[in-house]
C-alpha cells in the first residue's frame, strides 16, 4: 500500500472513532411504553417492594406502607413523565405511635429520565422527581401535620414539610423485562443530598422501592 492511500486509511480509521465516540456520547435514554401506546396514564397502585422511611436529625421517623401515582402520563420516545401527585399512604409515625400520619400527598411532580452509566450494551438510567413548578432551591414537595388526642408532638409541631428533589439509583436495563423498578436510599451523609425534612428543612434518610408495570426505560437512540 503506498504512503498516501496508508495516510488515507490512517485518517478515516480516526475519523471512524471519533464518529462513534461522539454517537456514543450523544446517546439518549428514553421512555419506551407497550406496543401501541403512544401514551399512557398512571391510575394504578404501584408495586411497593419497600416502603417509605423518612427520618432527619429531630424530627418524627414516618414510615408509609403504600405509593399510589395520581393522574401519571408519560408519552412514548419522552424522557419526561409528570404526576398530579404522588401520594404516601398508610403511613405510621414510628418514634410516637399515638400520633396519626394522614397520608401525604405531593404537589403536582415531574419525572426526568436520565443516562447513568452504562451495562452490557444499554445505558443504565437514574430519574429525578421534582416539583412541577415552585420558587427557590428548595422548592416544597409536601406538607403534612400529624394528628391524634395523645399526640404531644402534634401540640408543639407545625406542619412538617418535605422540599427539594429526590433521585432513583441508577437501574440496570438490561436486566429487567417489562418491570420498571425505581430504588430510592438518600442518605444525610451523601454530599449533596437534594431532599429536605421537618421546619429547618433538615438533611433527610429517604428510602423507598416501588414498580411500574406499563413503563420500560430503554436505550432509545442517538441524539
Amino acid at each position: 500500500m503506498s504512503k498516501a492511500k496508508l495516510l488515507v486509511a490512517s485518517m478515516l480509521a480516526v475519523f471512524a472513532v471519533a464518529a462513534v465516540a461522539a454517537a456514543s456520547a450523544s446517546a439518549t435514554t428514553q421512555f419506551e411504553l407497550e406496543k401501541g401506546h403512544a401514551s399512557d396514564l398512571f391510575a394504578a397502585e404501584p408495586k411497593v417492594s419497600e416502603g417509605l422511611l423518612l427520618k432527619a436529625a429531630g424530627e418524627p421517623e414516618i414510615s408509609c406502607e403504600k405509593v399510589e401515582l395520581e393522574k401519571g402520563e408519560v408519552k412514548n420516545d419522552s424522557t419526561l413523565a409528570s404526576f398530579k401527585s404522588i401520594e404516601f399512604v398508610s403511613c405510621v409515625d414510628k418514634t410516637e405511635p399515638a400520633c396519626k400520619v394522614p397520608t401525604i400527598k405531593t404537589v403536582e411532580m415531574k419525572d426526568t429520565l436520565k443516562a447513568d452509566g452504562e451495562s452490557e450494551g444499554k445505558p443504565d438510567t437514574d430519574e429525578e422527581f421534582a416539583p412541577k413548578s415552585g420558587k427557590g432551591e428548595e422548592p416544597e414537595i409536601a406538607s403534612f401535620k400529624l394528628e391524634g388526642e395523645k399526640c404531644k408532638v402534634a401540640e408543639n409541631k407545625e406542619t412538617l414539610k418535605l422540599a427539594g428533589a429526590f433521585d432513583s439509583k441508577a437501574e440496570d436495563n438490561e436486566k429487567q423485562e417489562d418491570d420498571h423498578h425505581l430504588g430510592f436510599a438518600d442518605s444525610p451523609e451523601e454530599k449533596g443530598d437534594p431532599l429536605k425534612y421537618g421546619d429547618q428543612l433538615n438533611p433527610a434518610l429517604f428510602m423507598l422501592s416501588f414498580t411500574w408495570t406499563l413503563v420500560v426505560p430503554i436505550f432509545w437512540g442517538l441524539g
